[in-house]
């Protein structure tokens, strides 16, 4: 008899790993993979192995590795389901129940392996074949996605050639992106915070600002591309498959920018800032300006977790692990904080070197992208650290807490932020020898509304997109900022009306796609009142 394969243990421990890969190529590179890859194979092979040495039977012992890695990869995503749901008026979505339910089918499984395991080749085979399949297709993804963002795709027509000028004279240019930051009204109604006092010290310097902005995106990838392209997507890029998730387009336009090119056509050099999202990292830039980042991993048994590693942990019986995290021994502890000061320090350090970006050598574009007041959660009102327990991502749908916590987060986030702006600004005026041209804008609004527990007023949508705009221009005195700009028109104007450029501002337009589906796009002007 020709000797069975035993392929699955093996396949089933990496099917979670490519499996989460796939589904976050736009904010993880490979590279994070191996670590949890090779940990996975090794946690399969002493599974396996241990089997082996009670049973003294390898097919056994597979089958039962695999019902472990079944039951361990499996928790955490049963866990997020069960969440919150009641039986009967009690919350079944908890730890009490669900820990002792995988512990009775671990045990069942167990005595079904010891009474039939020696035998069932047939179910060996068949379990060979869907952990082949299983990790097959993420496999496929992950190989059209580098195929993809291996690809140059510029956008279809380029910018108007500038017009001659003397690029020393030109001032520098600073296009902030902060993250998911409210227009004003919907600070103050959703999130009973006043944020005039920022405003009017914004327009004091020289500010204006578009009291009643929209964003034409609710996310940051299709937001950021259409911006600094100064179009919408389809007549960007289009037209995009609805079905597809796959970001890559978007991010190539944004590596391969229409304002990028003007800027850098007319005499400047870039300046991008790490932002910790892959697809707004404009690593190709003349300067490429990153925080050093201090490891703790000697000061425990495991580790840095990486923002990659941390999810696995989160939809995995791991999750038990960060539940119950603090009490354990520090050197037994899963180091969940790294990433998050990791996070804590890109901000600060763009935010800190912005003001200091030398312009010595002639005019500059600077790029920063700060995540923030977008979650996670990382700065209280002055600044102050803050503990977690969940693992790190920068999906809106990490947050882990109530409505009541992410108003008050979100506006403890704010202010630390309007805080820094003002030092940021303040420094930068100064130092400039000549009046610069500052874009303040987020690349939508917050998403509060968007919880399964919230009972706000404003309807989601209106959150989403009520965004905020602010622009200095002093070198520009007939510029004049449309109080219902979106992002799509501000380079328009800026090269316009700054640089006597041909360029015509679009009809304002906004368009929403959930994260599933990035491209089953619809427009929802019409419906957006505020």
């Amino acid at each position: 008899m020709k000797r069975p394969l035993f392929l699955h243990p093996f396949l089933l421990a990496i099917y979670p790993v490519l499996a989460m890969l796939s589904h976050n190529l736009d904010q993880i590179p490979l590279a994070e993979a191996i670590r949890p890859l090779a940990l996975s194979l090794l946690l399969a092979l002493v599974l396996f192995g241990l089997g082996f040495a009670f049973l003294r039977n390898a097919l056994s012992a597979a089958l039962l590795a695999s019902l472990f890695l079944v039951l361990i990869s499996s928790y955490g995503h049963v866990y997020g389901l069960a969440e919150g749901m009641r039986l009967g008026g009690v919350l079944i979505g908890r730890h009490r129940f669900l820990a002792p339910l995988w512990g009775g089918l671990l045990l069942v499984g167990t005595l079904a392996v010891l009474r039939w395991g020696r035998r069932a080749y047939s179910l060996n085979t068949a379990l060979n074949a869907v952990a082949v399949v299983l990790c097959l297709f993420p496999s496929l993804s992950m190989l059209s996605f580098a195929r993809r963002a291996s690809d140059d795709m510029l956008p279809v027509s380029t910018p108007v050639a500038p017009v001659e000028t003397t690029s020393a004279s030109l001032p520098s240019v600073y296009y902030i992106i902060l993250d998911g930051y409210a227009r004003q009204d919907i600070l103050s109604e959703v999130f009973s915070f006043d944020n005039q006092p920022f405003l009017e010290g914004l327009q004091a310097r020289g500010f204006q600002i578009a009291e009643r902005s929209r964003s034409n995106y609710p996310n940051t990838a299709l937001s950021l591309a259409s911006s600094l392209n100064m179009d919408y997507l389809e007549t960007l890029a289009g037209p995009f498959d609805p079905q597809s998730r796959d970001l890559a387009p978007l991010f190539n336009l944004i590596q391969h920018n229409r304002v990028q090119q003007a800027f850098h056509e007319m005499g400047y050099a870039t300046v991008a800032f790490a932002s910790g999202y892959r697809g707004t990292e404009l690593r190709t830039a003349d300067r490429y300006l990153a925080p050093e980042v201090e490891s703790t991993r000697a000061q425990s048994l495991f580790g840095d977790l990486t923002p990659f590693e941390g999810m696995l942990v989160q939809t995995s019986a791991g999750l038990l692990l960060t539940e119950s995290n603090a009490a354990l021994p520090p050197r037994f502890r899963l180091d969940l904080e790294a990433p998050y000061l990791a996070h804590r320090k890109r901000i600060e350090f763009a935010l800190e070197q912005i003001p200091q970006v030398d312009r010595t050598q002639g005019p500059e574009f600077v790029f920063a992208h700060l995540v923030v007041p977008h979650p996670p959660f990382v700065f209280g009102p002055h600044g102050e650290e803050l503990q977690h327990t969940a693992a790190f991502s920068l999906s809106d749908a990490s947050y882990r807490g109530d409505y009541q916590g992410y108003l008050q987060a979100y506006t403890d986030q704010v202010i630390f932020l309007n805080g820094r702006l003002e030092t940021m600004l303040g420094e930068l005026l100064a130092s400039s020898p000549t009046p610069p041209i500052i874009l303040l804008q987020s690349d939508h609004g917050s998403g509060a509304s968007g919880l399964s527990s919230a009972h706000g007023s404003v309807p989601y949508l209106e959150e989403r997109f009520s965004n905020f705009i602010a622009v200095y221009a002093p070198a520009c005195p007939g510029l004049r900022l449309d109080p219902t700009a979106t992002p799509v028109n501000l380079f328009r104007l800026i090269l316009r009306d700054c640089y006597g450029l041909p360029y015509e501002l679009l009809p304002n337009r906004s368009y929403f796609s959930n994260y599933v589906r990035p491209y089953a796009l619809r427009e929802i002007t019409p419906e957006l009142s505020r």
